[in-house]
């Protein structure tokens, strides 16, 4: 059952299926990431990966009738696993190619535009996603206090990102990063920004290696050269069961001690 309020969408307008939104704020991503990001997710180890562990932190802590945002959600594949859990949720994506393909996917509210208190009401949101969307915001603070103006009293702020500086290389330029996080580097930002911590931890642990070796030091000696996206993010049984520990340790808020992205969950501080 959707649970979605119809008030939600009072100040957007509706088009061929897609709500419309005021877009502002700077937004490093590529222009056509949404739609190379649509040809390899569906057959993903790395997506795929990164959608149960969302869930298992979701699942423990969004009650059934909580409404889901999944904001810079890009082609919905995060949304879609989400609704498809029995939530009721809403896509907000800045990118017109995210929100075409999140509709053919099958999200059912699809919203193209930006966050904030200006296209949404204060105080409306039960859980908000933001999964590899910190890293492409210039002004991290600001977006991050509209996210926590949305969310209700104790709303959930739920997050991923990717790890350690030591890994950056030409991908994250390509893919428009402004950082990589350490675990402790994310809950930081986060209390500044006035949310609480409640669980957080590393996840993909056996990438660190080989985006260290294959990607990282390669950049660092000047190599400009990019792997290749069907093939780094190809289907594998082996991966698949390398990592499959990390699902049930992060639904039961057991830490993995390092990895190539974090993950956590926080809630909307009251008392400051």
């Amino acid at each position: 059952m959707d649970l979605i309020p119809p008030k939600l969408f009072d100040r957007l307008k509706l088009h061929e299926g897609i709500w419309f939104a005021e877009s502002s704020g700077k937004i490093s991503y590529p222009d056509d990431g949404n739609d190379a990001c649509y040809q390899v997710e569906e057959h993903s180890f790395w997506f795929q990966h990164r959608n149960k562990c969302i869930l298992a932190l979701v699942e423990r802590h969004l009650p059934k009738d909580g409404v889901f945002m999944d904001v810079g959600g890009g082609n919905g594949f995060v949304a879609k696993a989400v609704q498809d859990a029995g939530y009721s949720v809403v896509l907000v994506e800045p990118f017109q190619a995210g929100c075409v393909n999140a509709r053919k996917r099958g999200v059912n509210h699809v919203v193209s535009g930006v966050a904030n208190t200006q296209n949404f009401p204060e105080n409306s949101i039960d859980a908000i996603g933001i999964f590899d969307v910190l890293e492409h915001i210039e002004d991290r603070p600001a977006f991050l206090a509209e996210l926590r103006r949305l969310l209700k009293p104790r709303g959930k702020l739920f997050i991923t990102v990717p790890a350690y500086d030591f890994l950056w290389s030409q991908e994250d330029l390509l893919a428009g990063h402004y950082l990589r996080y350490t675990r402790k580097g994310l809950m930081a930002d986060l209390q500044t920004a006035r949310f609480k911590s409640i669980f957080s931890s590393y996840f993909f642990s056996w990438l660190v290696l080989p985006i260290l070796f294959f990607r990282a030091l390669p950049h660092a000696l000047g190599s400009k050269e990019v792997g290749e996206v069907q093939k780094d993010h190809a289907k594998g049984s082996a991966a698949q069961k390398a990592l499959s520990f990390e699902i049930s340790r992060i639904g039961k808020h057991k830490m993995v001690a390092s990895g190539s992205s974090v993950i956590g969950v926080f809630t909307k501080e009251i008392n400051r």
